[in-house]
């Protein structure tokens, strides 16, 4: 057997080395392609050959072929040559396994240049290479190996660039931002394709998002050297000491060009020495495989957090608050995203199971914001010896974003209402089209605002109302004029003349302006020229051949506001520079149209449309009161265009007098104080500066429970878990949920501190319960107890024990009051006299519902002296006692009755 190309590498006498194996054909020189042919000479009697490939630069081999059958192959996108120099070898395999000594090493030096496939905005499937927000990155594609790549953004409307310089194989982090490192201690590298221009910036005031399960992963990673793996490829491993259950047949998971991971391992042990593998084709390794060794095996933890839709990208920053079970998730982290609704915390630990509760906070986001305007991109690569390929094919795309439209949103108290919309960085003008609601002509339109607004002209009629919607979009006309200093002066001075275009044309000429003057100082003197107030100037060179960018917007001049539009501005220079001269030439730039915002609607004024609170539909469609928990209400309504306040009446019902008259300078009003439980109505109406009113909106009524929850539903399933949900209450910290499993144990339930609106019970006994839930203020005051709902839970099999009280409330079950029936529950609302009683007794007593007896003593007194009777007339048929009390249990609560008298 011959030396291993490694140790040739590594000892570099590759050349005094006899050459007795195959000699490869092709590639050899210089090429462009990452996953070549490769191509060699036959050997009589061969079967299959072996192919190396290692980096000439780092020594490090990164391609291991074995069993290739003929004499060419093709490398893939996971057995890619690196950037820079390669050295391959061939060696071939004979029918009795033996091996030749590798042939003769070729080297290839690999300089493929990336290809730039970024931005793409995928919503806009027309023109996906229109970016209309900073939610974007520049991405290409390059071959493995690179030590950095060079970005270059040229704003093609400005004419000016930026050139970044992006690390590539930086190191991996795990979710606290520490170096993860592979089975064998080194530092996992991870190879970089994209780039935000402006990184991770802070997010202020980011609205924290649900959490909705929280899991724990365990993995088993094998480090092995260029491994060459992808996804779903299998393999064999044997030989592990330590964490055992890495041997075996697995399928795996690409990691790092060092790492993989085997899916549905779980670590048995702590990996000590040892341990070898080889791919696996139909189940086997194919005929002559070399066993590859493990350089190490580590078991790594990690919480994988679902999140629906959390919008984040690897690597940024977030808070995670709340969760309970499973606390070590909350804290601050950096995030690696799995799904579009799961990220995972890499290197996190679990403690415990997920029970309820987290939220989400965004603390960074990486972004890329550019003005409006077409750019164009390029890419190139360097390696690791410091060359530099070409650069990649141009990629051009345009920054286009939408207008933020501020109002009229909904009616306007104007006449002839102000179209308002927020202004677009570097856009010069604005194009709104208005529209009568369901026309597809413009009523009106223009095309080349330099404001951000727009009056309509005419005066709307409000009667009858009438109803618009209108558009904008933002525009870029701009012109590059350069001033160009040559022939290295030592003395003189220019002057820049400047003149519009049109039918009145204006010419304005600057001050005296030095030969070396800085940016600043010529644009302070083009400033100075009335209507150019806006331009900037950029300078590029070496002072003392400097050339002068004027950015002109084309928004016209003041001294011919008739003149915009896109008119060019005629730029010329008077100069007596020593020796050399000054020119200038001028790019006018194509215009740039921004996206059309989304229609927005306005219309002539009607009342306001009261739009909160929210609260619980009535079950009866006729009826529209609705049902509200919250202690101080927000009501909410639509606003009104120019209003400059709102008044608010509300009145309750068997009051002698007006409940509420106020006022509000928004959209919307809390109540000030505790709302007492009853029926309210509301109404509002809108206020203008001018003391204009318009109509009163239409009432709301709705019933307040006074912090008060209502119970929506009772589930339970097949296994006999309840399920609890009920309406939130604002104001509430926190909720108690009492559950009475009846004639049994009034207490048999009584969880606290639930942070959802949701409770789950563990598995129950069949029989009858009772449920009430409250709110729990962040004080610690308690709210009043929900109306009671009363379930019954059957079995859905054999019971496992034979007890008496069981069999008996099986029976007792069968013979309450006929309840609504769904699958294995029945649930049924307790009467409003019964919650009354049950109200009274906890608010006067203790803080849940009042027991005051024993159940069995509760019972008998609930059913009366005639049922101690039958029970004492054991001749009586024991239908007849159960029926008896089952009608007085129905009849009265049983925990609320008094103890009978010993007479």
């Amino acid at each position: 057997m011959g030396h291993a190309p490694a140790m040739v590498e590594s000892l570099e006498t590759r050349s005094l080395l006899a050459a007795a194996g195959p000699s490869i054909i092709s590639p050899t020189g210089t090429i462009q392609s990452a996953q070549p042919d490769v191509t060699w000479g036959s050997v009589a009697n061969a079967v299959s050959y072996d192919l190396w490939v290692s980096d000439l630069e780092t020594r490090e081999r990164i391609i291991f072929r074995e069993g290739i059958t003929g004499t060419t192959t093709k490398l893939t996108a996971q057995e890619s040559l690196h950037m820079g120099s390669n050295r391959m070898w061939v060696r071939a395999t004979f029918a009795n396994a033996t091996k030749s000594d590798w042939g003769t090493a070729t080297t290839v030096f690999l300089n493929a240049r990336p290809l730039v496939n970024g931005p793409t905005n995928p919503l806009n499937l027309v023109s996906p290479r229109n970016i209309e927000n900073s939610d974007w990155a520049v991405t290409w594609s390059s071959p493995d190996g690179a030590s950095a790549f060079e970005v270059f953004v040229s704003n093609q409307t400005t004419q000016t660039s930026t050139t970044y310089t992006v690390p590539n194989l930086v190191p991996a982090i795990d979710a606290k931002g520490m170096t993860l490192k592979d089975g064998a201690g080194n530092v996992i590298e991870q190879e970089v394709r994209s780039l935000y221009l402006d990184g991770a910036v802070p997010v202020v005031g980011a609205a924290p998002q649900a959490v909705t399960q929280v899991v724990n992963r365990s993995f088993v990673e094998i480090t092995s050297d260029n491994h060459g793996l992808k996804n779903g490829d299998r393999v064999r491993i044997s030989g592990v000491l330590g964490n055992t259950a890495a041997n075996g047949d697995y399928t795996v998971q690409f990691v790092s060009e060092n790492v993989f991971r085997l899916s549905g391992v779980v670590s048995n042990g702590t990996y000590t020495s040892g341990g070898k593998w080889v791919r696996l084709a139909g189940g086997v390794p194919p005929v002559g495989s070399t066993l590859r060794p493990i350089l190490g095996v580590a078991t790594t933890r990690s919480i994988d957090i679902t999140v629906p839709n959390h919008g984040l990208k690897t690597g940024e920053q977030v808070r995670i608050a709340g969760i309970e079970g499973n606390t070590a998730a909350n804290g601050t982290y950096f995030v690696t995203v799995i799904s579009a609704n799961v990220i995972q915390l890499r290197g996190v630990a679990g403690t415990s199971i997920y029970t309820q509760g987290g939220q989400l906070t965004r603390l960074t986001q990486f972004r890329s914001t550019l003005e409006i305007g077409n750019y164009r991109v390029f890419v190139r690569t360097k390696d690791d010896a410091n060359r530099l390929t070409r650069w990649s094919h141009a990629y051009d795309f345009s920054m286009t974003p939408a207008v933020n439209v501020r109002g009229p949103m909904g009616p306007s108290f104007e006449s002839k209402p102000l179209l308002e919309w927020d202004a677009v960085p570097g856009a010069t003008h604005y194009q709104v089209e208005v529209y009568r609601a369901g026309d597809g002509t413009p009523l009106y339109a223009a095309e080349y605002l330099t404001t951000t607004s727009f009056r309509i002209p005419d005066a709307l009629t409000t009667d009858p109302t009438q109803t618009f919607v209108f558009r904008v979009r933002a525009l870029k006309l701009h012109q590059v004029s350069r001033v160009a200093i040559s022939g290295s002066p030592v003395t003189g001075s220019f002057k820049i003349t400047l003149r519009t275009s049109g039918a009145a044309p204006v010419t304005v000429t600057t001050g005296v302006i030095n030969y070396d003057a800085t940016a600043t100082e010529v644009r302070d003197a083009v400033n100075a020229l009335a209507g150019f107030e806006n331009v900037t100037v950029v300078s590029e060179g070496v002072a003392p051949n400097v050339t002068y960018l004027l950015q002109i917007p084309l928004t016209g001049n003041a001294g011919t506001p008739q003149v915009i539009g896109g008119s060019p501005v005629t730029v010329t220079v008077s100069e007596t520079v020593d020796p050399g001269t000054v020119t200038t030439s001028t790019f006018v730039a194509p215009r740039v149209n921004g996206q059309w915002s989304a229609m927005t609607e306005f219309s002539t004024i009607v009342a306001p449309v009261i739009t909160g609170p929210i609260g619980i539909e009535n079950s009866d469609p006729a009826d529209t009161t609705k049902v509200v928990t919250d202690l101080r209400p927000t009501v909410t309504w639509t606003a009104i265009d120019k209003a400059a306040r709102y008044e608010i009446w509300v009145e309750r019902s068997a009051s002698t007098s007006t409940y509420l008259r106020t006022t509000s300078p928004v959209n919307s009003y809390k109540f000030a104080t505790d709302l007492l439980q009853g029926n309210y109505t509301v109404k509002v109406r809108a206020v203008s500066s001018t003391g204009q009113l318009s109509d009163w909106s239409s009432e709301l009524l709705f019933t307040a429970t006074g912090g008060i929850p209502v119970i929506g539903s009772v589930s339970v399933t097949p296994t006999r878990l309840a399920t609890v949900q009920w309406a939130s209450v604002a104001e509430a910290a926190s909720y108690e949920v009492q559950i009475a499993w009846i004639g049994v144990n009034f207490d048999y339930l009584h969880p606290t501190n639930i942070q959802t609106t949701s409770y789950t019970t563990p598995t129950l006994a069949p029989g009858n319960y009772r449920v009430w839930v409250r709110a729990v203020k962040a004080d610690g005051t308690l709210l009043g107890w929900s109306t009671a709902v009363n379930f019954t839970v059957v079995q859905t099999a054999e019971p496992a024990s034979d007890s008496p009280v069981e069999s008996e409330l099986l029976v007792l079950t069968n013979s309450l009051e006929s309840t609504s029936e769904r699958g294995d529950v029945a649930v049924q609302a307790v009467s409003s006299e019964e919650q009354i009683q049950a109200a009274q007794a906890a608010a006067g007593s203790e803080d849940r519902p009042a027991h005051a007896v024993s159940p069995v003593v509760a019972v008998i007194a609930a059913v009366g002296t005639n049922a101690v009777e039958l029970m004492a007339r054991p001749a009586l048929q024991s239908e007849q006692l159960i029926e008896k009390l089952a009608e007085g249990c129905i009849q009265q609560e049983w925990w609320t009755a008094t103890e009978p008298s010993a007479s």
